[in-house]
């Protein structure tokens, strides 16, 4: 019964080197459910064939691409490769946060010195509102000294240790980077590949810990193959032929499923329901083994093994206690509000594409998945207090607003952090609903623009001790 059972569940996931090839995922992340969806569509055919039987046929339909949500917690460690997948690539770089600018802005490539320290480094991104991320530091910086770039432009220094990192990204951004993603079963796993982030449907809060719905879009994925030629148990080298290789890799762990007696056949050795995949060679359909306990019949399945998850993971994201939401003219001139709920949504625009790219299973996948646009919006809700928001609302004003989350420090005195700058945001939709012996709610809806100004609709950070995602 251990197969029925959610708990035995795990899932991990691993960038791709290139789109769509798989890898295997070695990055084990907590999650809290997911409702992944594939489809192997065909249509009717139904032709006249001189018979009062109708003659029905099945005409096998592209594939379309699986899609789901997976929904887990935020937390300050593994959210970076869904940032990461969601952004289009994140920079990465030593965390400086400083205060009171002055002479100008800092540029990328610009070489900053400490005041006290003497110690150098080189710019790698500069954030939109009071941080830089910088690489090839020439040794540790001091806090509260000043920062110059040579030419004028200073900053006071308030938050570094050599072993934080930041990990930022503007929108909007090409989305280009895929994954590997695989859910692990008790005793089987399937396995996505060229999984792109469609987007976060919501950042949110649930029992005070910080959420999220990540959005997913595959271009192909391998749950299992089945055996097309008998292969015979014995010692030395073994070719097994299937109808799909795609998504399995050498080193892969397989297992094989024999459907006429609903069991798991010995396959290594007896006893060994497991197998190493030698190599795969995609052009003739083949997996290749050495030795092999059970004979191989025709419609046998070939399954992945479960992997063993180990994780890495810190404390999450809480909202009351652990985040703050600023909102004001500009990112520089913000203040802090009590808004009690905000859930703010992500959305990349993909469109999956399918053509005439080949015979095999896998060219019944889409041949590409295409990005055409970007959309950031949320809501959040307070306690009515004033006609603010019905006259931004009124003159199309627009704000900028802040999500701020911080957790456990990671060193030093710097902690886990998450942080979301969005310059322009619209309001639309005001209310303030009226019930009996109740006090009165706002509930305010917002649309991100993007921002000339910052050249942005918004700005993402994660700080952790983690190096590059």
């Amino acid at each position: 019964m251990a197969e029925v059972y959610t708990q035995r569940g795990t899932f991990s996931l691993k960038k791709e080197t290139t789109p769509n090839t798989a890898v295997i995922p070695d990055t084990y992340v907590y999650f809290n459910e997911e409702d992944l969806t594939y489809d192997y569509p065909t249509a009717d055919l139904m032709r006249i064939s001189g018979s009062r039987a109708k003659k029905r046929g099945k005409f096998e339909l592209p594939i379309p691409s699986p899609k789901g949500t997976i929904k887990l917690n935020i937390e300050p460690t593994t959210f970076g490769h869904f940032l990461n997948g969601l952004l289009g690539g994140l920079t990465s770089g030593r965390y400086m946060a400083y205060t009171a600018l002055a002479g100008g802005v800092f540029a990328v490539g610009d070489t900053v010195t400490g005041g006290t320290s003497l110690k150098t480094a080189t710019v790698a991104y500069v954030g939109a509102n009071g941080f830089l991320l910088v690489t090839a530091p020439s040794g540790a910086f001091t806090a509260g000294e000043t920062i110059s770039n040579g030419t004028g432009v200073s900053a006071t220094l308030t938050d570094y240790d050599a072993t934080v990192y930041g990990h930022a990204s503007k929108f909007p951004a090409e989305v280009a980077t895929t994954y590997s993603m695989q859910f692990n079963l008790a005793e089987s796993a399937h396995r996505f590949m060229g999984v792109r982030i469609q987007g976060i449907d919501a950042i949110d809060h649930t029992d005070n810990i910080m959420t999220a719905a990540i959005k997913i879009m595959a271009q192909s994925h391998f749950r299992c193959a089945e055996v097309q030629a008998v292969v015979t148990a014995g010692a030395g080298a073994k070719t097994i032929t299937l109808d799909q290789v795609q998504g399995l890799v050498a080193t892969d762990t397989i297992k094989v499923y024999r459907p006429s007696t609903k069991a798991f056949l010995d396959f290594s050795a007896a006893s060994v329901k497991t197998h190493t995949v030698n190599s795969v060679d995609s052009s003739a359909l083949t997996i290749a083994i050495t030795n092999l306990e059970t004979s191989l019949a025709v419609g046998d399945l070939i399954v992945l093994a479960p992997q063993t998850a180990s994780y890495t993971t810190v404390k999450e994201f809480a909202w009351q206690g652990g985040a703050t939401a600023s909102l004001g003219g500009l990112l520089s001139t913000l203040a802090t509000e009590s808004l009690e709920e905000l859930a703010i949504t992500v959305d990349n625009d993909l469109e999956e594409r399918h053509a005439a790219s080949g015979y095999g299973m896998a060219n019944r996948f889409p041949t590409a998945i295409l990005q055409k646009g970007i959309d950031i919006n949320g809501t959040f809700k307070m306690y009515y207090s004033d006609e603010r928001f019905m006259s931004y609302m009124r003159d199309n004003d627009s704000q900028a607003l802040r999500l701020l989350c911080q957790g456990a420090v990671a060193a030093s005195a710097t902690r886990y952090t998450f942080k979301v700058d969005l310059p322009a945001v619209k309001f639309g939709g005001f209310k303030t609903p009226l019930s009996n012996d109740k006090l009165i709610d706002q509930e305010v809806p917002f649309d991100s623009v993007y921002d000339s100004t910052t050249g942005m609709l918004g700005e993402f950070l994660l700080v952790n001790l983690s190096t590059s995602y």
